[in-house]
């Protein structure tokens, strides 16, 4: 600001000087009785003070304006210097150092800020950028454009650190350049690698845990079915009392653990087992599934209402886990229907096009009490204490749908009626077709 009042005090002291050389030219001319030639000169005299006075005006705006500007350079240099992450100006061509703040020496662990001056900020890398690095950044740098990279730096101590840059191009004395900013992420980088550490990890220990589920239940499962062969025969050959009477029971027991068995199965596959688009056919999927649980108490006493609506658009998914999403669903309407009712029914209405189905499966049975609803897709949740399933089922289903992309909602009135709402994608893309 120093050279404006410099300015200011010459342009003074020359206005000043060119008015007492008029009053002094005037003065002697009127001394000597040469009124007539400075009434002559006088137009002259009055065209270069108004000029004057004109270059007086603009001088005292641009002063104006040089301060504004030197201002607004003040606050620029505060905050650039009073950054909390290192800030450079760099050439955007050469990629060279220009300027840097107290911050940029600091992380960088330079000497002095001269030290970083004139040098390569590529050459900060602890790692050469790579061709295609290069390509990319040199186009955006052509085109003026935003960077925003997160790469390993290497201080003058030969320390090693992760950066977040963030590169702006700005005009500095009408030259675009760029304003770099790089904040040490170092903390956060080592967070986030132990979390994929971690997560590897994990993914690995479920993947040992489904295939030792799935193994246990095949070799649990044989031995199981033996005994209940077993028992069926000690039924039939038997006429021991006492044998009549606990050997049913026998067999419960051993046709509970078998369920119990199968749905960990079920649950082990859903996990292990990619998705296989195929065409649905919902009705054939329905309708077997219908049969197949036509042996549980009472099921021939209720009225199953299908609709699904007539189209000729194909519908691809996974045809296992659709089978599965099914059986436990309609297996569950069965289970909890309510006998006390006269006209017991289980409706399953299927809407679908190119993009997803809907798919409404509800009943008018016993109903989920309110303070259950929330809790019913846990695994081994029972919401029923009379209930005699494993408390995989709901579990599996929504492991199923969400395995597919889908979500279920569920509504229910205690004693009235539970219904449940299911959207699955259509996959669209075979694959291994």
């Amino acid at each position: 600001m120093y050279y404006n009042f410099k300015i200011l005090n010459s342009f003074t002291l020359t206005i000043l000087f060119w008015i007492i050389f008029h009053i002094c030219f005037y003065a002697f001319f009127l001394h000597y009785n040469s009124f007539d030639f400075c009434v002559s000169v006088l137009p002259y005299t009055l065209l270069v003070f108004f000029i004057g006075l004109l270059f007086i005006y603009f001088m005292i705006n641009n002063i104006k304006i040089l301060k504004k500007i030197d201002l607004e350079k003040s606050k620029f240099e505060f905050i650039f210097n009073s950054s909390v992450d290192a800030l450079f100006i760099v050439d955007k061509t050469k990629l060279l150092i220009i300027d840097c703040n107290k911050r940029a020496v600091e992380l960088f662990e330079a000497n002095q800020k001269a030290d970083l001056i004139g040098f390569d900020g590529t050459k900060l890398h602890f790692e050469p950028l790579s061709e295609s690095e290069r390509i990319e950044i040199k186009y955006k740098n052509d085109k003026e454009q935003n960077l925003d990279y997160e790469f390993q730096y290497i201080t003058f101590k030969n320390k090693i650190f992760w950066g977040h840059l963030i590169s702006t191009p700005i005009l500095i004395e009408n030259k675009i350049c760029n304003l770099v900013r790089i904040s040490d992420i170092s903390s956060r980088k080592s967070t986030e690698l132990k979390l994929i550490s971690a997560n590897e990890d994990l993914k690995i220990a479920n993947e040992e845990l489904d295939s030792f589920v799935y193994r246990a239940s095949h070799d649990l499962r044989s031995p199981l079915t033996s005994i209940l062969g077993l028992l069926n025969v000690t039924v039939v050959e038997n006429t021991d009392s006492n044998a009549i009477k606990y050997v049913p029971l026998m067999q419960q027991s051993v046709q509970k653990l078998l369920h119990v068995i199968d749905d960990l199965i079920l649950y082990s596959r859903n996990s292990r087992i990619e998705i296989k688009p195929e065409n649905i056919n919902f009705k054939e999927i329905i309708n077997t599934q219908i049969s197949n649980l036509n042996h549980l108490i009472n099921a021939n006493k209720i009225t199953f209402n299908i609709h699904i609506n007539p189209t000729e658009i194909a519908f691809k998914s996974d045809v296992l886990r659709i089978y599965i999403l099914f059986s436990n669903l309609i297996s569950n309407a069965i289970k909890y229907h309510d006998s006390s009712k006269i006209n017991q029914f289980i409706n399953i209405d299927i809407n679908y096009n190119d993009i997803e189905a809907n798919i409404v499966i509800s009943d008018n049975g016993s109903g989920i009490p309110s303070d259950h609803i929330s809790k019913i897709f846990n695994m081994f949740y029972r919401a029923n204490i009379t209930s005699t399933g494993s408390g995989l089922g709901l579990y599996i289903v929504k492991g199923v749908i969400e395995k597919l992309g889908g979500k279920i909602e569920v509504e229910s009135v205690y004693k009235q009626s539970t219904t449940f709402k299911i959207l699955i994608p259509n996959i669209t893309h075979i694959v291994n077709e």
